[in-house]
């Protein structure tokens, strides 16, 4: 996040704080709004990277689902959790071989409980993640929404809507590992049919509403792969018997 943060530049001894002329417009970090500020992150380092492989959208640790339900309902302190990333953000972090490793594995088996997730979060946080996913290259192919992502970023609830909708027809079409267990050996990946379409389901948000904004925000932070399970399990149908 440091290039979010700080007008800096990225050269081959790191980072550097260039002169007026040569600032980089990667910097929206105001230190007004935690929320704000990571909608505004999101939305530039996504626009920044689209011809890259992956957007730059990954972390060398991750949160784990249960911390960003407790941001999306305002459980947690915001100011606190923007010193921290003004503070953390200047720590090298670099990944290595084993995280590297351990992003390419299969979901973990589904022991813990299931956390209430609100559709549209998980939607969006699993369209990022799938556009973030490691391919092999004789199989990689450019995987990139955009209009999702965009319509994210407004932060109303019309547009809420409209970026749900759309993020699941493209997951429908790229597809999600399998969360159920027992249809796992039948079929490994879901997409099509079994992706959840918001004209059959209701668009469900928590009984406390969770604003467009914050929402947007919580897709903006990256999610521990062991959780992804978890949010497969919100867009897709299991299988019939």
């Amino acid at each position: 996040m440091l290039g979010s943060l700080l007008p800096l530049k990225c050269s081959r001894n790191g980072w550097y704080l260039p002169n007026d002329d040569d600032r980089s417009n990667q910097a929206v970090w105001s230190g007004a709004s935690l929320c704000r500020d990571l909608v505004a992150i999101l939305q530039r380092r996504y626009m920044d990277s689209s011809k890259d492989d992956y957007p730059a959208l990954q972390a060398v640790k991750p949160a784990r689902l249960e911390n960003i339900i407790e941001f999306l309902n305002g459980e947690l302190d915001d100011a606190k959790i923007a010193r921290w990333i003004e503070a953390l953000s200047l720590i090298g972090w670099h990944f290595e071989k084993q995280e590297d490793a351990l992003q390419s594995q299969d979901d973990v088996a589904d022991t813990t409980a299931s956390l209430s997730v609100p559709l549209p979060y998980a939607a969006l946080r699993t369209l990022v993640d799938l556009e973030c996913a490691f391919q092999k290259k004789e199989e990689y192919k450019h995987r990139r929404s955009s209009q999702p992502i965009g319509q994210l970023c407004q932060c109303s609830a019309g547009a809420l809507t409209q970026a749900t909708q759309e993020a699941l027809r493209w997951i429908s079409i790229w597809g999600v590992r399998n969360p159920w267990q027992k249809s796992r050996q039948e079929r490994e990946i879901l997409k099509g049919a079994y992706v959840v379409n918001l004209d059959n389901v209701a668009l469900s948000m928590p009984d406390n509403f969770v604003s467009p904004e914050r929402v947007a925000a919580a897709v903006c932070i990256p999610l521990c792969w062991k959780d992804r399970w978890q949010l497969h399990r919100i867009v897709t149908l299991p299988i019939s018997e």
